[in-house]
Protein backbone atom coordinates (compact mmCIF):
# COMPACT_ATOMS: atom_id res chain seq x y z
CA UNK A 1 0.00 0.00 0.00
CA UNK A 2 1.40 3.22 -1.07
CA UNK A 3 1.36 6.12 1.80
CA UNK A 4 2.30 9.55 2.54
CA UNK A 5 5.58 9.72 4.62
CA UNK A 6 7.16 12.63 4.39
CA UNK A 7 6.28 16.60 2.34
CA UNK A 8 8.98 18.88 1.89
CA UNK A 9 8.35 22.66 1.38
CA UNK A 10 10.50 24.93 -0.49
CA UNK A 11 9.17 28.83 -0.58
CA UNK A 12 5.58 27.84 -0.40
CA UNK A 13 3.12 30.21 1.12
CA UNK A 14 3.65 31.07 4.89
CA UNK A 15 5.64 27.85 5.90
CA UNK A 16 9.16 27.79 6.59
CA UNK A 17 11.43 25.98 4.19
CA UNK A 18 11.42 22.21 5.84
CA UNK A 19 10.88 18.93 5.97
CA UNK A 20 8.08 17.15 7.60
CA UNK A 21 7.53 13.01 8.53
CA UNK A 22 3.83 12.53 8.35
CA UNK A 23 2.68 10.05 11.12
CA UNK A 24 0.54 7.12 10.18
CA UNK A 25 -3.45 7.35 11.27
CA UNK A 26 -4.87 10.03 13.01
CA UNK A 27 -2.96 13.25 13.56
CA UNK A 28 -4.42 16.57 15.08
CA UNK A 29 -2.80 19.75 14.09
CA UNK A 30 -3.01 22.32 15.86
CA UNK A 31 -1.66 25.86 16.24
CA UNK A 32 -3.66 29.38 16.11
CA UNK A 33 -4.81 31.28 12.63
CA UNK A 34 -2.12 32.53 10.54
CA UNK A 35 0.60 29.98 11.27
CA UNK A 36 0.29 27.66 8.33
CA UNK A 37 -1.86 25.08 9.25
CA UNK A 38 -4.37 25.18 6.22
CA UNK A 39 -0.93 25.56 4.26
CA UNK A 40 -0.29 22.11 5.34
CA UNK A 41 -3.38 20.76 3.95
CA UNK A 42 -3.32 22.70 0.86
CA UNK A 43 0.39 21.42 0.19
CA UNK A 44 -0.74 17.51 0.25
CA UNK A 45 -3.96 18.53 -1.74
CA UNK A 46 -1.91 20.27 -4.63
CA UNK A 47 0.36 17.11 -5.25
CA UNK A 48 -2.55 14.94 -4.96
CA UNK A 49 -4.41 17.17 -7.55
CA UNK A 50 -2.19 19.62 -9.39
CA UNK A 51 -4.28 22.55 -8.08
CA UNK A 52 -5.41 24.59 -4.85
CA UNK A 53 -8.43 24.71 -2.98
CA UNK A 54 -7.54 28.33 -1.76
CA UNK A 55 -7.09 29.86 -5.79
CA UNK A 56 -7.37 29.18 -8.80
CA UNK A 57 -4.39 30.77 -9.34
CA UNK A 58 -1.60 28.67 -8.54
CA UNK A 59 1.07 31.55 -8.66
CA UNK A 60 -0.40 32.59 -5.43
CA UNK A 61 1.31 29.33 -3.32
CA UNK A 62 4.50 31.64 -3.81
CA UNK A 63 6.06 32.98 -0.76
CA UNK A 64 5.63 36.70 -1.40
CA UNK A 65 9.05 38.29 -2.65
CA UNK A 66 9.97 34.96 -4.28
CA UNK A 67 10.10 33.60 -7.79
CA UNK A 68 9.55 29.65 -6.96
CA UNK A 69 7.94 27.23 -5.08
CA UNK A 70 8.10 23.54 -4.59
CA UNK A 71 6.38 20.74 -2.79
CA UNK A 72 8.46 17.43 -2.70
CA UNK A 73 6.06 14.44 -1.35
CA UNK A 74 7.53 11.05 -0.14
CA UNK A 75 5.08 7.89 -1.44
CA UNK A 76 6.09 4.69 -0.29
CA UNK A 77 8.34 3.45 -3.66
CA UNK A 78 7.89 7.50 -5.04
CA UNK A 79 9.04 10.84 -5.14
CA UNK A 80 6.36 13.37 -6.06
CA UNK A 81 7.35 16.90 -7.08
CA UNK A 82 5.17 20.18 -7.87
CA UNK A 83 6.96 23.27 -8.60
CA UNK A 84 5.69 26.67 -9.92
CA UNK A 85 7.65 29.69 -11.28
CA UNK A 86 5.97 33.14 -11.47
CA UNK A 87 9.10 34.04 -14.44
CA UNK A 88 8.73 32.82 -16.51
CA UNK A 89 5.26 31.55 -16.04
CA UNK A 90 5.24 27.33 -15.71
CA UNK A 91 4.51 24.09 -13.58
CA UNK A 92 5.43 20.83 -13.25
CA UNK A 93 4.38 17.80 -11.72
CA UNK A 94 6.70 15.12 -11.47
CA UNK A 95 7.31 11.45 -10.65
CA UNK A 96 10.72 10.47 -9.98
CA UNK A 97 11.69 12.92 -12.23
CA UNK A 98 9.44 11.95 -15.25
CA UNK A 99 6.79 14.82 -15.70
CA UNK A 100 3.03 13.16 -15.56
CA UNK A 101 -0.10 15.00 -15.22
CA UNK A 102 -2.45 15.20 -11.68
CA UNK A 103 -4.37 11.64 -13.24
CA UNK A 104 -0.80 9.83 -13.01
CA UNK A 105 0.01 10.90 -9.29
CA UNK A 106 0.05 8.15 -7.15
CA UNK A 107 -2.03 10.11 -4.90
CA UNK A 108 -4.91 10.70 -7.78
CA UNK A 109 -7.99 10.55 -6.03
CA UNK A 110 -6.72 9.23 -2.65
CA UNK A 111 -6.70 12.68 -1.35
CA UNK A 112 -9.90 14.49 0.16
CA UNK A 113 -10.65 17.93 2.01
CA UNK A 114 -13.30 19.00 4.18
CA UNK A 115 -13.49 22.78 5.12
CA UNK A 116 -16.54 24.57 6.62
CA UNK A 117 -17.60 26.20 3.04
CA UNK A 118 -19.23 23.01 2.55
CA UNK A 119 -22.11 24.10 5.49
CA UNK A 120 -23.06 27.14 3.42
CA UNK A 121 -23.63 24.74 0.40
CA UNK A 122 -25.93 22.12 2.50
CA UNK A 123 -28.40 24.89 3.13
CA UNK A 124 -30.35 24.43 -0.03
CA UNK A 125 -31.60 21.18 -1.69
CA UNK A 126 -29.89 21.76 -4.74
CA UNK A 127 -26.36 22.82 -2.94
CA UNK A 128 -26.98 19.32 -0.95
CA UNK A 129 -27.18 17.56 -3.76
CA UNK A 130 -23.72 19.49 -5.22
CA UNK A 131 -22.23 18.06 -2.76
CA UNK A 132 -23.20 14.65 -3.03
CA UNK A 133 -22.81 14.33 -6.57
CA UNK A 134 -19.18 15.77 -5.84
CA UNK A 135 -18.39 13.36 -3.50
CA UNK A 136 -19.88 9.91 -5.80
CA UNK A 137 -17.28 11.60 -8.44
CA UNK A 138 -14.05 11.43 -5.50
CA UNK A 139 -15.39 8.19 -3.89
CA UNK A 140 -14.48 6.10 -7.70
CA UNK A 141 -13.01 6.85 -10.73
CA UNK A 142 -15.46 5.08 -13.27
CA UNK A 143 -17.57 7.72 -11.20
CA UNK A 144 -15.15 10.14 -11.96
CA UNK A 145 -15.11 9.27 -16.09
CA UNK A 146 -18.61 9.00 -16.01
CA UNK A 147 -19.62 12.81 -14.49
CA UNK A 148 -17.21 14.33 -17.08
CA UNK A 149 -18.81 12.40 -19.61
CA UNK A 150 -21.99 13.65 -18.86
CA UNK A 151 -20.25 17.20 -18.61
CA UNK A 152 -18.89 16.91 -21.90
CA UNK A 153 -22.15 16.00 -23.26
CA UNK A 154 -24.37 18.71 -21.55
CA UNK A 155 -21.96 21.46 -22.60
CA UNK A 156 -22.44 20.56 -26.78
CA UNK A 157 -26.10 20.13 -26.49
CA UNK A 158 -25.94 23.94 -24.67
CA UNK A 159 -23.91 24.96 -27.27
CA UNK A 160 -26.38 23.41 -30.17
CA UNK A 161 -29.50 25.64 -28.22
CA UNK A 162 -27.43 28.87 -27.57
CA UNK A 163 -26.44 28.94 -31.10
CA UNK A 164 -30.68 28.91 -32.25
CA UNK A 165 -29.60 26.26 -34.95
CA UNK A 166 -31.60 23.31 -34.07
CA UNK A 167 -30.14 19.58 -35.17
CA UNK A 168 -32.05 16.96 -34.49
CA UNK A 169 -30.39 14.05 -35.54
CA UNK A 170 -27.31 16.05 -32.90
CA UNK A 171 -30.32 16.61 -30.45
CA UNK A 172 -31.52 12.80 -30.21
CA UNK A 173 -28.01 11.13 -29.90
CA UNK A 174 -27.31 13.73 -27.10
CA UNK A 175 -30.55 13.75 -25.28
CA UNK A 176 -29.89 9.51 -25.21
CA UNK A 177 -26.88 9.80 -23.93
CA UNK A 178 -27.44 12.07 -21.18
CA UNK A 179 -30.57 10.02 -20.20
CA UNK A 180 -28.43 7.09 -20.49
CA UNK A 181 -26.18 8.34 -17.97
CA UNK A 182 -28.50 9.80 -15.92
CA UNK A 183 -30.19 6.81 -15.15
CA UNK A 184 -26.34 4.97 -14.17
CA UNK A 185 -25.57 7.95 -12.05
CA UNK A 186 -29.18 7.99 -10.16
CA UNK A 187 -28.97 4.65 -9.55
CA UNK A 188 -25.19 5.14 -8.60
CA UNK A 189 -26.51 8.12 -6.14
CA UNK A 190 -29.33 6.02 -4.16
CA UNK A 191 -26.60 3.73 -3.31
CA UNK A 192 -24.10 6.29 -2.19
CA UNK A 193 -27.31 7.74 -0.35
CA UNK A 194 -28.40 4.75 1.37
CA UNK A 195 -24.48 4.37 2.81
CA UNK A 196 -24.36 7.50 4.20
CA UNK A 197 -27.42 7.30 6.09
CA UNK A 198 -26.68 4.08 7.19
CA UNK A 199 -23.37 5.55 8.71
CA UNK A 200 -25.44 8.75 10.14
CA UNK A 201 -27.97 6.63 12.02
CA UNK A 202 -25.14 4.45 13.89
CA UNK A 203 -22.55 7.23 14.82
CA UNK A 204 -24.93 10.36 15.90
CA UNK A 205 -26.40 8.26 18.93
CA UNK A 206 -22.76 8.06 19.59
CA UNK A 207 -21.85 11.21 19.99
CA UNK A 208 -25.12 12.83 21.19
CA UNK A 209 -25.95 9.87 23.82
CA UNK A 210 -29.63 10.17 22.26
CA UNK A 211 -31.49 8.60 18.68
CA UNK A 212 -31.33 10.31 15.95
CA UNK A 213 -33.23 8.85 12.46
CA UNK A 214 -31.64 10.27 9.09
CA UNK A 215 -33.23 9.51 6.51
CA UNK A 216 -32.30 11.39 2.35
CA UNK A 217 -35.08 11.56 -0.40
CA UNK A 218 -34.48 12.87 -3.61
CA UNK A 219 -36.45 15.30 -6.48
CA UNK A 220 -36.26 15.11 -9.79
CA UNK A 221 -36.82 17.25 -12.49
CA UNK A 222 -36.39 16.48 -15.90
CA UNK A 223 -38.54 18.92 -18.06
CA UNK A 224 -38.39 17.88 -21.78
CA UNK A 225 -39.43 20.82 -23.35
CA UNK A 226 -37.88 21.82 -26.30
CA UNK A 227 -38.82 25.67 -27.01
CA UNK A 228 -38.25 26.17 -23.59
CA UNK A 229 -34.78 24.99 -23.47
CA UNK A 230 -34.28 27.07 -26.72
CA UNK A 231 -35.65 30.06 -25.23
CA UNK A 232 -33.31 29.55 -22.09
CA UNK A 233 -30.41 28.38 -23.87
CA UNK A 234 -29.61 25.32 -21.42
CA UNK A 235 -30.58 21.95 -20.90
CA UNK A 236 -33.17 21.27 -18.55
CA UNK A 237 -32.86 17.84 -18.01
CA UNK A 238 -30.49 15.27 -16.56
CA UNK A 239 -29.19 14.55 -12.99
CA UNK A 240 -28.03 17.71 -12.58
CA UNK A 241 -31.07 18.95 -12.24
CA UNK A 242 -32.33 16.81 -9.17
CA UNK A 243 -32.75 18.43 -5.59
CA UNK A 244 -31.38 16.30 -2.50
CA UNK A 245 -33.53 16.49 0.87
CA UNK A 246 -31.95 15.43 4.26
CA UNK A 247 -34.34 14.71 7.18
CA UNK A 248 -33.60 14.05 10.72
CA UNK A 249 -36.44 12.68 13.20
CA UNK A 250 -38.74 13.46 10.39
CA UNK A 251 -37.87 17.17 10.38
CA UNK A 252 -35.85 18.73 7.54
CA UNK A 253 -32.46 18.97 8.99
CA UNK A 254 -32.19 22.80 8.19
CA UNK A 255 -34.86 23.63 10.00
CA UNK A 256 -33.65 22.23 13.17
CA UNK A 257 -29.98 22.09 13.00
CA UNK A 258 -27.00 24.10 14.24
CA UNK A 259 -23.58 24.69 12.87
CA UNK A 260 -22.29 22.40 15.03
CA UNK A 261 -25.10 19.64 13.85
CA UNK A 262 -24.43 19.98 10.45
CA UNK A 263 -20.50 20.35 10.54
CA UNK A 264 -20.31 17.12 12.78
CA UNK A 265 -23.18 15.31 10.03
CA UNK A 266 -20.66 16.46 7.25
CA UNK A 267 -17.62 15.45 8.95
CA UNK A 268 -19.53 11.67 9.27
CA UNK A 269 -19.73 12.32 4.85
CA UNK A 270 -16.76 12.76 4.58
CA UNK A 271 -15.58 9.94 6.39
CA UNK A 272 -18.17 7.90 5.06
CA UNK A 273 -17.06 8.87 1.83
CA UNK A 274 -13.15 8.26 2.02
CA UNK A 275 -13.64 4.97 3.64
CA UNK A 276 -15.54 3.90 0.05
CA UNK A 277 -12.34 5.58 -1.63
CA UNK A 278 -10.10 3.22 0.72
CA UNK A 279 -12.02 0.20 -0.24
CA UNK A 280 -11.92 1.29 -3.80
CA UNK A 281 -7.92 1.99 -4.12
CA UNK A 282 -6.64 0.82 -0.78
CA UNK A 283 -5.39 4.50 0.71
CA UNK A 284 -7.10 7.63 1.74
CA UNK A 285 -5.90 10.23 3.27
CA UNK A 286 -8.22 12.70 4.95
CA UNK A 287 -7.50 16.34 5.64
CA UNK A 288 -10.03 17.98 7.90
CA UNK A 289 -9.51 22.13 8.30
CA UNK A 290 -10.89 24.54 11.34
CA UNK A 291 -12.00 20.55 12.94
CA UNK A 292 -13.09 22.34 16.35
CA UNK A 293 -14.73 25.15 14.90
CA UNK A 294 -18.34 25.47 15.48
CA UNK A 295 -18.35 22.43 17.99
CA UNK A 296 -17.77 21.87 21.55
CA UNK A 297 -14.83 20.67 23.52
CA UNK A 298 -17.01 17.55 24.31
CA UNK A 299 -18.66 17.02 21.15
CA UNK A 300 -15.45 17.52 19.09
CA UNK A 301 -13.47 15.08 20.82
CA UNK A 302 -15.87 12.91 20.79
CA UNK A 303 -16.01 12.42 16.95
CA UNK A 304 -11.98 12.12 16.79
CA UNK A 305 -12.57 8.82 18.97
CA UNK A 306 -15.48 7.89 16.37
CA UNK A 307 -12.59 8.21 13.36
CA UNK A 308 -12.30 5.09 11.65
CA UNK A 309 -8.47 3.83 11.54
CA UNK A 310 -7.49 6.02 8.42
CA UNK A 311 -4.92 8.21 7.59
CA UNK A 312 -6.44 11.66 8.96
CA UNK A 313 -5.01 15.15 9.22
CA UNK A 314 -7.54 17.55 11.67
CA UNK A 315 -6.36 20.87 12.04
CA UNK A 316 -7.55 22.63 15.44
CA UNK A 317 -6.94 26.30 16.82
CA UNK A 318 -7.69 24.51 20.15
CA UNK A 319 -4.63 23.94 22.66
CA UNK A 320 -4.05 20.50 22.59
CA UNK A 321 -4.19 18.58 25.98
CA UNK A 322 -2.96 14.72 25.20
CA UNK A 323 -6.94 12.30 25.60
CA UNK A 324 -7.41 9.01 25.25
CA UNK A 325 -9.52 7.76 22.73
CA UNK A 326 -8.50 4.09 23.32
CA UNK A 327 -5.84 4.25 20.14
CA UNK A 328 -2.38 5.77 19.12
CA UNK A 329 -2.50 8.59 17.95
CA UNK A 330 0.08 11.91 17.03
CA UNK A 331 -0.28 15.21 17.67
CA UNK A 332 1.39 18.11 15.00
CA UNK A 333 2.18 21.58 16.55
CA UNK A 334 1.98 24.38 13.81
CA UNK A 335 3.58 27.78 14.85
CA UNK A 336 4.79 30.97 12.58
CA UNK A 337 5.40 28.94 9.54
CA UNK A 338 7.21 26.06 11.11
CA UNK A 339 5.95 22.49 11.88
CA UNK A 340 6.75 19.74 14.59
CA UNK A 341 5.97 16.70 16.63
CA UNK A 342 4.93 17.55 20.58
Amino acid sequence: MERVRSIKFYNFRNLLNQEIEIPDGLTVLMGENMQGKTSLLESLFIVSTGRSFRTRNIGDIVRWGENQARIELSVDGANVVFSVSLEPKTRSLLLNGERISSFESPLAGKVLYYSDEYLDLVSTPSGTRRLFDRLLELSDRENLRLATQYRKLVAERNSMLTSGFYNEPLNEVLSDRIDTISQKWREKRQAFLQLVQASLNLRFPQVFGSSYTFKFSVETSDIKDLSLEMLKKTTLFGFQRDKILLNVNNREVNTVASRGFLKILLTFVFVRTAELIYEKQGYVLLLMDDFNANIDELHWKKVLELLPERHIIAATTKTWEKADFGRPYSVLACEQGRVFPI
